[in-house]
């Protein structure tokens, strides 16, 4: 898949930005939003192939979001931002439906190579 549609919930508006300019440079479509609210609301807009979704947001937390995704039937393959890799958020991530994470700061090959990966696979 050379273009997908991907729906990134991620609070930091600089990151956001950088995502999406990393992403959409080879051609995939992004839509950012701050939330997950906010991403919950959008994916059915947005019918995304894939969601990159950072682990600590204000108010309802990433894993609550991934929760929520997966209670409503949603199938797309979740990546999880974070800079927390302890072994607890690992697990509550791929106990939740995730299917992996990046670690944050990633360079932007290595942000390329997960999100190429996990469409590949889906």
């Amino acid at each position: 898949m050379t273009s997908a549609r991907i729906l990134l919930i991620e609070d930091d508006a600089i990151l956001r930005d950088a995502v999406d300019i990393i992403l959409s440079q080879v051609g995939h479509q992004v839509t950012g939003v701050g939330s997950g609210e906010e991403g919950l609301a959008q994916i059915g807009r947005v019918d995304p192939h894939l969601v990159l979704l950072d682990v600590r947001l204000p108010r309802m937390s990433g894993v609550d979001t991934l929760r929520a995704v997966r209670k409503a039937g949603h199938k797309m393959p979740v990546l999880m931002l974070t800079a927390d890799n302890s072994p607890a958020t690992v697990r509550d991530v791929l106990a939740d439906g995730g299917n992996g994470y990046i670690l944050k700061p990633f360079e932007p090959e290595q942000l390329l190579r997960r999100v190429q990966a996990t469409l590949a696979a889906a």
